[in-house]
């Protein structure tokens, strides 16, 4: 069922209402019933994430939404352009290696959540979201809004117990990050590479919290010490904006501008 031009952006934040409903939702169903902790993506599926997911998949098949990027296919000329954030996913995985990786069990299980939860992320800002504010919007008020959105939602990881200064931390890092994973979707015209990436980062730091001293338990970060791991992602920022410095270098842009007679 195709919908219209006029209605995409309304339906694209209505959906993003109801993403960020179902995740909080999960969460304080979880926290009540003593299921949520630090073994809620180490212990055992997230079937919340895999719910969330295939909803957003049922209604991009029920919508007709022909342009959120899971139809084009990832290329191996994709991969060239993931170099910088590959290089920390290495870094990460080198020192969680040097310090002891858990057991295969939890490798496995971080490893499906991770891309549950890459694929539900990437599907909603990256896909849905952006698709429908590009029927309104001029490309970078929408990468923009679409980024700080993304970002945005990690105030939810307060509901885990997170400290105020690791939260805003997280922010500024999903910022940083989220501008990386657009800037991907718009080079390569598909939802996949970025959803790759998405996945191997969230492995990645995942393997190297558990291998930390604290085990992955979240924990306080002094204010003092906050601005070292936003300095450590600026790179991918910085990255994002060499991506996107030419609009013409945007292959995918036909099919995501808005259409005859809407402005952009």
């Amino acid at each position: 069922m195709p919908e219209g031009t006029q209605n995409r952006p309304t339906s694209a934040l209505a959906t993003l209402l109801a993403w960020c409903i179902m995740t909080v939702g999960f969460q304080v169903f979880l926290v009540r019933a003593g299921a949520m902790g630090p073994g809620l993506v180490t212990e055992q599926i997230g079937w919340s994430f895999a719910v969330i997911s295939a909803f957003l998949m049922v209604l991009v098949l029920y919508k007709d939404w022909d342009d959120v990027g899971v139809e084009q296919p990832m290329r191996w000329a994709h991969l060239p352009m993931l170099w910088l954030p590959l290089l920390y996913v290495v870094a990460m995985l080198g020192l969680a290696v040097s310090l002891g990786l858990p057991p295969v069990s939890v490798l496995i299980m971080v490893m499906i959540n991770s891309l549950l939860i890459a694929f539900s992320e990437e599907l909603m800002f990256r896909g849905i979201l952006f698709a429908g504010l590009r029927r309104a919007l001029p490309l970078w008020p929408a990468v923009l809004a679409v980024t700080a959105l993304f970002a945005a939602v990690h105030v939810l990881n307060l509901l885990l117990g997170a400290s105020i200064v690791l939260t805003g931390v997280q922010v500024v890092a999903a910022f940083l990050n989220g501008l990386l994973f657009m800037a991907i979707r718009l080079r390569s015209g598909s939802l996949w590479p970025s959803i790759l990436l998405h996945a191997l980062w969230d492995f990645s730091a995942f393997m190297l919290l558990q291998a930390s001293p604290t085990g992955g338990q979240s924990g306080t970060m002094p204010l003092s010490t906050a601005i070292w791991p936003v300095l450590l992602v600026l790179p991918n920022g910085l990255y994002a904006l060499y991506l996107m410095r030419r609009k013409s270098l945007i292959s995918p842009a036909k099919r995501i501008t808005p259409r005859e007679g809407q402005r952009g």
